[in-house]
């Protein structure tokens, strides 16, 4: 199950709380910054592990979204 909404990005730096199904390179580097696997996709996987990460900063909202506070945390 893939979690998908919002409109596309080709500015991989705009994951403003949404997952954009064209947007691949911009999921890709998220999944690189949380050393899984890179396959372009916002599954389960990617999900669990940004809940991961924001509970481990600690300050961000644990929601399992790549919006603009936990972009600027990963990078």
């Amino acid at each position: 199950m893939l979690f998908r909404s919002g409109v596309p990005s080709s500015n991989p730096h705009n994951h403003s709380g949404f997952f954009w199904e064209t947007d691949r390179p911009g999921i890709e580097e998220i999944q690189k910054r949380l050393s899984i696997t890179q396959d372009g996709e916002y599954g389960l996987q990617t999900q669990a592990h940004v809940i991961s990460f924001q509970r481990g900063t600690g300050t961000l909202k644990v929601d399992g979204l790549t919006g603009p506070l936990t972009w600027s945390k990963l990078f």
